[in-house]
């Protein structure tokens, strides 16, 4: 990959010059689309992998500029057109025609600069409405993005073509979560903001399969600083031999929203040579690095069992800029600028309102401790 950005930052620094020289068709295809294609890992000198000009046949035959195949078998066709051109619908009529021609799903339209993937398994009539995706060179990222598209392990899989679609998707979901968190400083710019995000902004059929890749999706927004800690649900019965089963049940969620609070604060393994609290149960224990996170995820406890009247929302306009606070799931805000001792309080009293035994959680910072509920 790190081959590929590197030819991309070459590409760019020189299109300049190219798009004043005028490119034509092959130039481009000399310049751009074929080292891109070498670089991405296709053997760009075996002409039946990357077959130049293959015939379609048949009584209307086609003849793309490149068909990619693995084994005999025609995977996409890439259809070229001289750097600076407009991509016309016209051109992504003809692309369309050679993927009809050869039987194939996904075509390439590209002028080297632009590059559009088109999927005809989209039930549009119109081309321009079967366009899955569009990726020019000099927007951020999308020279990764497309290193991802043109990894040929992704095209030789037998399901190549639903893989694909499913990394279009990841792309674009990626991208439009990119820009609610931007534009709205009501989802923070953390994993906790992207899981908002995907609960209130997305579309419904978009909103399952961004759940299902969230470690993904996380990976490309924040791909430096996001420390991934996979969230393992406590075994039930490690949590305590006294529980009824419905507080067992609330332990279960209570475990795992102590860490995927703290997951989204900055990583599950607090420093310990820092202030923080570890959280008791049973065998169970969660370090977090805040009480704050402490109370948030209680709170969503709460949540999850139907218990809201129990919290104080805070209206967003009614927030005081000098305390803190946290907005939950459903969209509402609870203070959680406490001491030590207001804090205990505060969750001690969530913690009847979920039922739990008394004296079955145990709370410790430092040399504190405190026994609840």
């Amino acid at each position: 990959m790190e081959n590929f950005q590197n030819a991309v930052a070459a590409i760019i620094k020189a299109l300049p010059v190219w798009e004043q020289r005028n490119l034509n068709e092959a130039q481009t295809c000399q310049a751009i689309i074929l080292p891109l294609l070498k670089m991405a890992g296709f053997n760009i000198w075996n002409p039946f992998e990357v077959f130049p000009e293959k015939n379609s046949g048949g009584k209307n035959s086609y003849v793309p500029d490149f068909t990619v195949c693995f084994e005999e078998k025609d995977k996409f066709i890439i259809e070229a057109k001289a750097l600076g051109k407009e991509l016309s619908d016209s051109e992504k009529v003809q692309a369309l025609n050679y993927v009809n021609a050869l039987g194939l799903r996904w075509a390439i339209l590209t002028s080297g600069k632009q590059w559009i993937f088109l999927d005809n398994n989209i039930l549009e009539q119109e081309a321009a409405k079967k366009v899955a995706l569009v990726l020019n060179l000099l927007e951020p990222r999308a020279g990764e993005f497309l290193s991802a598209l043109l990894n040929p392990i992704l095209w030789k899989a037998e399901d190549a073509n639903q893989r694909v679609a499913e990394q279009v998707q990841l792309i674009k979901i990626t991208e439009e979560l990119k820009s609610i968190l931007l534009r709205d400083p009501e989802f923070p710019n953390d994993e906790r903001g992207v899981r908002l995000a995907i609960r209130y902004e997305l579309a419904a059929e978009n909103k399952a399969f961004a759940t299902k890749q969230l470690t993904q999706i996380l990976a490309l927004l924040f791909p430096k600083n996001m420390p991934l800690v996979e969230i393992q649900a406590a075994p039930i019965t490690q949590i305590t031999p006294q529980a009824t089963e419905e507080s067992l049940s609330v332990w279960q969620v209570l475990y795992e929203k102590l860490q995927g609070v703290q997951r989204n604060a900055g990583g599950i393994n607090v420093n310990p040579t820092k202030n923080f609290y570890t959280v008791s149960f049973g065998e169970m224990k969660v370090n977090l690095s805040s009480l704050a996170n402490i109370s948030e995820a209680v709170a969503e406890t709460c949540l999850t069992f139907k218990q809201d009247k129990a919290l104080k929302f805070i209206p967003k306009q009614d927030r005081n800029p000098t305390m803190a606070y946290r907005l939950l799931s459903n969209h509402q805000y609870i203070s959680v600028n406490y001491s030590f001792d207001a804090g205990m309080a505060f969750v001690k009293k969530l913690f009847k309102t979920l039922g739990l035994p008394a004296g079955s959680v145990t709370i410790t910072s430092n040399d504190r401790n405190k026994t609840l509920p």
